[in-house]
């Protein structure tokens, strides 16, 4: 009886078989089964283990266990770049933020010299009557008409969003397919609805040669990438014009939702802070068809180039910097472009792009 034990013991653990250690690539690794037990592929190590060795050799960050998040680099053509992310989507988070059309456009001015803010709505998203914002903006010097959509703005709507986590509650996104919070549904559809629509086709009709961005941080993010989607599966851009960039972004859709989202917008980046706990909400619930999932491409701030001393050096910078440029016109205003700068994902040392969920 012991030796028998001893043989299935030894059967899951791998070293009776050690057959995911013969898997040399993600997908490979996925579609292999060590005796009993699935195999698993660690994106730190670059290998393949069992689902019971895996747990002491590889961080659960960096498990895959999913063939959709195997480590994928980006088209040659859509590379993240650095620059475009702190200079041209930045500035427009930060104005989406602002308290009137004014602020906003000063922030737009002193960072994209030439843009002009086009359009800005704002109208109650939720049973709270709590609103959503977004702005229109476009810069003759890029060619782009930028539309962002603004972060969660009060303690009710967080907590509004906080109750649909909870619940996990869905609703089906057609024709771009899958499903999404429904929260981030219900919000979209009333800007989209009221008005956000007509305006954007109205603008792309007057500049049919122009790019299109769609930025937004947290909250915006997700209704961001449900307008990229949405514009890109309706034909109001075409897919090569289309940027989509977000920071704090947490899970918008299921796995049908991330892999529609992937073929209609080939150029996606979501900028996170890896201690940001929004990005890792809603949680995933396992052997579920809703369980939510990331879009691809994830661009990760290293936070291990920067200790607490200098983020609070480049608070204090920052701060300094946002005064200089006329950033700075109200309390609020400052509070939404320094506030829990770990959630907005931009100090850092360094990013470097995360090829898996």
């Amino acid at each position: 009886m012991i030796q028998v034990l001893v043989v299935v013991l030894l059967s899951i653990s791998g070293v009776w078989c050690g057959v995911c250690g013969m898997a040399l690539d993600c997908r490979t690794c996925l579609s292999t089964i060590d005796g009993i037990l699935p195999c698993q592929w660690c994106t730190s190590t670059f290998k393949c283990s069992n689902s019971l060795e895996i747990l002491s050799t590889c961080q659960a960050e960096g498990r895959v266990t999913l063939c959709y998040d195997c480590p994928l680099a980006p088209n040659a053509q859509h590379v993240y770049v650095d620059s475009f992310a702190r200079q041209k989507a930045l500035p427009f988070i930060a104005a989406a933020n602002a308290k009137d059309d004014f602020t906003a456009q000063t922030c737009l001015s002193n960072n994209i010299p030439g843009t002009v803010l086009l359009k800005r709505y704002s109208l109650p998203c939720d049973l709270m009557l709590n609103e959503c914002l977004a702005i229109i903006g476009y810069s003759p010097i890029d060619n782009a008409v930028i539309l962002t959509f603004r972060s969660t703005d009060s303690t009710s709507q967080l907590l509004v969003e906080a109750l649909n986590f909870m619940f996990q509650t869905t609703k089906d996104f057609q024709p771009v397919g899958g499903k999404v919070v429904a929260y981030f549904y219900d919000a979209f559809f009333a800007l989209w609805n009221g008005g956000l629509e007509r305006e954007m086709t109205k603008i792309l009709q007057e500049r049919p040669t122009a790019n299109v961005w769609v930025f937004g941080h947290s909250l915006g993010g997700a209704l961001a990438s449900l307008a990229a989607s949405w514009m890109s599966r309706h034909g109001m851009v075409h897919s090569e014009k289309l940027r989509f960039l977000s920071f704090g972004q947490p899970r918008t859709g299921n796995l049908f939702y991330a892999q529609s989202f992937d073929l209609l917008v080939p150029y996606k980046y979501r900028v996170v802070h890896q201690g940001d706990v929004v990005t890792k909400l809603p949680i995933k619930v396992p052997l579920t068809a809703f369980t939510f999932h990331h879009h691809r491409y994830e661009t990760r701030v290293v936070v291990s180039l920067v200790t607490r001393l200098e983020i609070g050096v480049y608070i204090v910078l920052i701060l300094m910097s946002l005064y200089l440029i006329g950033l700075i016109l109200d309390v609020n205003y400052l509070e939404t472009c320094t506030n829990c700068l770990v959630h907005l994902g931009g100090v850092s040392s360094g990013f470097m792009v995360k090829l898996w969920d």
